[in-house]
């Protein structure tokens, strides 16, 4: 998928133009933008649905060939990057990266074929990173933002001094359709059977006080998608909406839901597994609406590089001091 945007006025300040690659369990993601005063302006959007945490899942690895496809995915984001001269050029992985048991030789061959290294993250920085993409910088009141991916799901609280707690939960949508693996549509026992699966991780989640919550990544807006309609933009979705994702996504083949809701046919295909995620985490943490955000980690990264360069990590760990759990 190409996202470029349209023009806009000239930004005040210094500009500095970063560009962000984040590699996920479902999706590696480019995002090209221009910051001033704090403030982003995105040029490029580049993404491909790889699932590379569905190969993980069934094998343990991403293997010679899946691993050679990310490179050469991840050498042309980089040559994107330069063509539009980004001062800072950052990669990252999350869930993918942590549990790969050939990560290292594929943060190896990425760096070999695009000449920038691999960050890999834990929960609590990817927490942070996903935070400010989500918030910005200063001070913001309490917040509590839920970022479901391919792989584990992370759960920020944030207060007016910064991040309070980090929840990392070993649910996403493409490792819980692994689980179950579900018919497409699913039998209504392979819903049940999610959303059972979904309870169970949960029942082991600490109790939180999550305030106002945005939901964040591209399983959460799937499902707001399928629960408001097609278009984009932020949304609120409601406990009526989710239901209405979950009967969705549990009676219409993937390539149908694909077609009415502007969905990329692999990420429909792991809705049901998306909408049984967040479904549950509104069930256990009682919340009765979730504002849904296309702003997450890659905006932050974004942010973090234009502001701190090559020192963006040890500055985001230095002022995160957060309580990570997962």
């Amino acid at each position: 998928m190409i996202a470029e945007v349209a023009p806009v006025p000239a930004m005040t300040g210094r500009v500095i133009r970063a560009a962000a690659v984040d590699i996920g369990s479902t999706s590696v993601h480019l995002l090209v933008g221009e910051v001033a005063g704090g403030e982003l302006r995105p040029l490029l959007d580049l993404s491909e649905l790889l699932g590379l945490g569905a190969r993980i899942e069934a094998e343990g690895l991403l293997g010679p060939v899946v691993r050679a496809e990310l490179a050469e995915v991840m050498a042309g984001y980089a040559a994107e990057a330069r063509r539009l001269y980004a001062d800072e050029i950052v990669f990252v992985s999350t869930d993918p990266l942590r549990h790969a048991a050939d990560a290292a030789r594929a943060a190896h061959e990425i760096e070999g074929a695009a000449r920038v290294p691999v960050h890999v993250l834990d929960q609590a920085e990817e927490g942070a990173l996903t935070l400010l993409g989500v918030a910005g910088y200063g001070r913001h009141g309490d917040l509590s933002v839920v970022d479901i991916g391919g792989g584990s799901t992370e759960i920020v609280l944030a207060g007016p001094n910064g991040i309070r707690k980090v929840v990392g939960l070993s649910l996403g949508a493409s490792r819980l359709s692994a689980v179950v693996d579900p018919d497409d549509p699913p039998t209504a026992g392979q819903v049940a059977a999610l959303r059972d699966e979904v309870e169970r991780v949960l029942a082991g989640a600490p109790d939180l006080e999550l305030g106002e919550v945005v939901g964040v990544g591209g399983t959460a807006y799937g499902v707001a998608r399928v629960a408001t309609g097609p278009g984009f933009g932020e949304r609120l979705v409601d406990r009526a909406g989710i239901d209405l994702a979950v009967a969705i996504a549990g009676r219409e083949r993937s390539a149908r839901v694909a077609e009415l809701f502007g969905l990329n046919p692999r990420r429909a295909r792991i809705l049901p597994a998306g909408a049984a995620i967040l479904d549950g985490i509104a069930r256990r943490y009682g919340l009765e609406r979730i504002r849904i955000s296309e702003y997450g980690i890659r905006e932050g990264l974004v942010l973090a590089a234009a502001r701190d360069g090559l020192a963006w990590r040890d500055r985001l760990t230095a002022t995160t001091r957060s309580e990570s759990t997962g």
